[in-house]
């Protein structure tokens, strides 16, 4: 797909399009490419020689795309024969007698139907209230057919049961989340800056129009406070293998759980760890990442003095993304940890609470391998400037004021 705000440079385009197809030895169906315009009247883009036909409704990657109610209505009659079609096999283990439970069937649903509906979100993301009600209807006949529930039950009690959101708020949700990942890459610069604008109040919209995207968007992004998301985040380059060294982390385990010693003994324990790493020209860094029971998740980080260890140099704390794990949650607050050292001198001792997070950093194969790789990048880049960093496990709520203060 090629997209251009004129004709003049979307010529151009696809001229330097052809001439690269044909230095590579391939070849371009020109009867099956098409272009869509705003403009009216008659316009006219030529490939290979051969005029390109006009559509108004085009489908791409699965999803009928255009400037018109028509193609909502295509896209919506499409998304609403596929569930429905799906819907036949759930409703066929359902009342088959062979004993298929809630969990396998709402299992199934998730898998089969509503990944139709989180696929064509970032489309979906637009249409009006009129036009989702068609969708969640289709919702509420697959809890119907998971709890066996007659048509009069209320709708809030089938969510309540199931632990499932509206169509309409996870459509926001996916649609949200992909934008995000969007904004952060390079290319992303342009809808980053539209958002940023309408967040920081300097662009306003009086109607629909032709920014419904953004403006839809914009409001999602205030209604689930993730406008701290949508900037650019510089990834450091990852080392090659040979090159990654040994990620020092000390931990050194209790012989038996927390739960069997008293408060004051594991506060002694965590206190030697950290004396034993006592230097005056040290940093220390304490990370802590929580996730509540509700899915909301966020990471706290404190950083210490070197020459005072009683004063807080400075802290932060944000939100990540819904419904991660504890472990992934510590994880992201030594990522964004190292990330705030960097540029800084001396030597700095990370102290983390979750065993877990500080046995992916230094695994072979760590199953969170995305963000595990980004710490040892970063670490990587610190080692390169002559910096010496560590990891020690303490334990968590025994009242050490950096945890407690990070946590």
């Amino acid at each position: 797909m090629i997209q251009s705000k004129t004709f003049d440079v979307m010529q151009t385009a696809l001229n330097r399009f052809g001439n690269l197809i044909k230095s590579l030895g391939l070849v371009i169906n020109e009867s099956k490419t098409k272009f869509q315009c705003r403009a009216l009247g008659e316009k006219h883009l030529v490939f290979n020689g051969k005029n390109i036909e006009r559509v108004r409704i085009y489908k791409y990657l699965g999803m009928y795309v255009g400037y018109t109610a028509d193609c909502k209505d295509a896209e919506m009659a499409h998304i609403i024969t596929q569930c429905k079609v799906r819907l036949q096999p759930l409703r066929s283990m359902a009342y088959s007698g062979a004993g298929v439970g809630v969990p396998i069937l709402k299992m199934m649903y998730l898998t089969t139907v509503r990944s139709v509906l989180e696929y064509a979100s970032p489309v979906l993301s637009c249409l009006g209230e009129g036009r989702l009600e068609k969708l969640e209807k289709i919702q509420n006949a697959a809890m119907r057919i998971i709890l066996s529930c007659p048509r009069n039950t209320m709708i809030d009690v089938m969510r309540l049961e199931l632990n499932l959101q509206s169509v309409k708020n996870r459509i926001q949700e996916v649609s949200v989340a992909a934008a995000i990942r969007h904004m952060r890459s390079e290319s992303g610069l342009g809808l980053r800056n539209s958002i940023k604008d309408v967040v920081n109040g300097t662009r306003t919209f009086w109607r629909q129009g032709k920014n419904g995207y953004v403006k839809e968007l914009a409001r999602n992004v205030l209604k689930y406070e993730v406008q701290n998301f949508c900037e650019e985040i510089p990834q450091a380059p990852r080392p090659p293998p040979w090159e990654e060294e040994e990620v020092k982390v000390n931990i050194t385990p209790l012989q038996k759980k927390n739960e069997c010693y008293a408060l004051g003994v594991l506060r002694t324990h965590a206190q030697n760890q950290i004396n034993k790493l006592y230097n005056e020209n040290t940093a220390h860094v304490y990370c802590d990442g929580s996730v509540r029971e509700d899915g909301r998740a966020g990471c706290g980080i404190v950083i210490l003095d070197k020459t005072d260890s009683a004063c807080v140099q400075s802290e932060i704390n944000f939100r990540i993304s819904n419904n991660v794990s504890s472990t992934q949650a510590e994880l992201y607050a030594i990522l964004y940890g190292l990330r705030e050292i960097t540029g800084g001198e001396g030597d700095v001792c990370f102290f983390v609470d979750s065993r877990g997070a500080l046995e992916s950093l230094k695994s072979t194969a760590p199953a969170l391998a995305d963000v595990v790789f980004q710490c040892r990048a970063v670490l990587h880049q610190l080692k390169q400037s002559g910096r010496f960093i560590s990891f020690t496990w303490i334990p968590s709520h025994v009242g050490i004021p950096g945890n407690e203060r990070a946590d």
